[in-house]
């Protein structure tokens, strides 16, 4: 008996060894946690200063991408009046060219005629010799 008292004792030893290095290792598993768990509060912290932020951003975003709609939107409106204006400046080219063109045709034709019927020599057009002849023959 004293034979398994001793064994009891020796056991309970080891089992009191056992667990004291466990309830340390406990502890020092329990203070990590803590400071893990406090390092993970300063990053969720950071993160939802970061998610703030982010939301700002999306909201100017948001804005801007407005603006430039309608920027867009006016300089499609710009491009259709600047095709509009290109098209009747094309009609007025258009025009002035023919206007040019019969205006030719007609003078040629009474020059032809006024040449035909004897005119005046001092009544048929005269060429200009230099550009202030051609100023003082326009006058008359």
């Amino acid at each position: 008996m004293i034979e398994e008292r001793f064994r009891f004792e020796v056991l309970m030893k080891n089992v009191e060894t056992s667990l004291k290095v466990l309830a340390e290792a406990h502890v020092a598993q329990v203070d990590h946690l803590h400071r893990i768990d406090g390092r993970l509060e300063r990053l969720e912290t950071k993160v939802d200063r970061l998610d703030v932020r982010v939301g700002v951003l999306e909201t100017e975003f948001d804005k801007l991408e407005t603006k430039v709609d309608k920027l867009e939107t006016r300089f499609d409106k710009l491009e259709t009046r600047f095709d509009k204006l290109e098209t009747r400046f094309d009609k007025l080219e258009t025009r002035f060219e023919v206007f040019a063109s019969d205006t030719q045709q007609r003078l040629g034709r009474i020059e032809t005629h006024l040449h035909m019927a004897g005119a005046h020599p001092q009544l048929s057009p005269q060429k200009p010799t230099s550009g202030t002849s051609a100023k003082r023959s326009k006058k008359h």
